[in-house]
């Protein structure tokens, strides 16, 4: 049997709770902790340099800079092994973070002999999903064949206007969007504009509740 260790790399803004739980992980021999970071970007040029055998990923930070960060290690390397560890559940956070390519996904609650089982099946190929989430993705699994229920609508968005609708659920401003995504305020209202259009909504009220209704 093979004697190598499973090299883990950690991106969580909490440095309390990555450290202890590095240190769990750390204490079986079959893992080694390549490294810890809080910030994003850090994260991501450890791991071009690391080239650890998983990432494990907290949903800590806005949704759309999780999905981002999960698209960009997979525009990289597109075999990177990424498990998500959610605080919160959503349903889209779930399956907009599945569909960018994570392996993995289990929630903060599990315990921590759930965590060893996602990183032994991540490791040798075979997704793993707590039970919380494949609920989730059973429920979504359900084909909507009325072109005007807000999942279909939903799916006909852009990926552009689906990052912006969630950055305004998150509770981002306008010019947080905007700075993030290296575009104009203008462009930002202008997307906003056409989502509401597609949703037939004219107030924020009225957005809230359609994030409310699909789960994001």
């Amino acid at each position: 049997m093979s004697t190598d260790k499973i090299t883990l790399l950690f991106i969580d803004m909490h440095i309390l709770f990555i450290e202890g739980l590095a240190s769990l992980l750390a204490a079986h021999s079959q893992f080694e902790i390549t490294g810890l970071y809080t910030d994003p970007l850090e994260g991501l040029q450890a791991y071009k340099k690391q080239h650890p055998d998983i990432t494990i990923i907290s949903d800590c930070m806005s949704t759309l800079h999780s999905i981002a960060l999960v698209q960009e290690m997979k525009l990289y390397n597109k075999n990177a092994k990424i498990l998500i560890l959610a605080a919160q559940l959503s349903d889209f956070t779930v399956i907009e973070t599945i569909k960018a390519g994570v392996m993995g996904f289990i929630s903060r609650t599990n315990d921590f002999q759930v965590l060893k089982k996602a990183l032994i099946k991540i490791y040798h190929n075979q997704p793993y999903f707590c039970d919380s989430v494949s609920q989730i993705l059973a429920r979504n699994l359900t084909v909507d064949d009325n072109p005007s229920s807000l999942k279909a609508i939903f799916k006909k968005l852009t990926n552009r206007e689906k990052e912006i609708m969630i950055s305004l659920l998150d509770g981002m401003s306008i010019n947080d969007i905007a700075n993030s995504l290296h575009i104009s305020r203008k462009t930002v209202t202008t997307h906003k504009s056409k989502v509401y259009r597609k949703f037939n909504i004219t107030n924020t009220i009225e957005f809230v509740k359609v994030g409310n209704e699909l789960g994001c």
